[in-house]
């Protein structure tokens, strides 16, 4: 298993790096050159390359007007601060690089709580039931609204009448 996690998310990691030089407070170190590889990997989702070109500088020139203690210093954030009118190939290569997998540590969290969760009284429970609980035990941080929660049951047919 630790042989397909590798597989699959080290040839990212080159990616990540070459990627990284969109990010504005890296801009100032980095040319068009830089992305060259990460726009052949993504040619399918990019327009042509003198486009991305020509963004690439004017989102360099962007950057370069902003001091550095203000410029974004995470992808996130570089997206938030990305007009995709202005900027549509570098907020495609900004989502892409959102999406990319830097570690598979969340993945490792995942299987791990599911070998917790997976005991000889649930064994016999749905997958569908199992992936819920699984979702609610991995993000155990989102807040439920009970309300909701019984709405959403409420509108589900049940062979048994409660008397409240």
């Amino acid at each position: 298993m630790l042989t397909q996690l590798r597989e699959r998310f080290q040839p990212h990691d080159r990616t990540c790096l070459l990627i990284q030089c969109l990010l504005p407070r890296f801009i100032d170190v980095s040319s068009s050159d830089d992305i060259k590889e990460v726009v052949a990997l993504y040619k399918s989702d990019l327009g042509p390359e003198s486009v991305i070109r020509g963004e690439f500088e004017r989102w360099k020139l962007k950057w370069t007007a902003v001091m550095m203690t203000d410029r974004p210093a995470t992808a996130a954030e570089a997206m938030r601060n990305c007009d995709a009118l202005l900027f549509p190939q570098i907020h495609i290569l900004l989502q892409l690089f959102l999406t990319l997998p830097l570690t598979s540590a969340t993945a490792e969290r995942s299987f791990s709580t599911l070998r917790r969760l997976k005991s000889y009284l649930r064994s016999t429970m749905g997958q569908s039931r199992l992936n819920g609980l699984a979702q609610m035990s991995i993000n155990h941080d989102l807040s439920i609204d009970a309300e909701d929660v019984l709405n959403e049951l409420a509108k589900k047919k049940r062979r048994l009448n409660f008397l409240l």
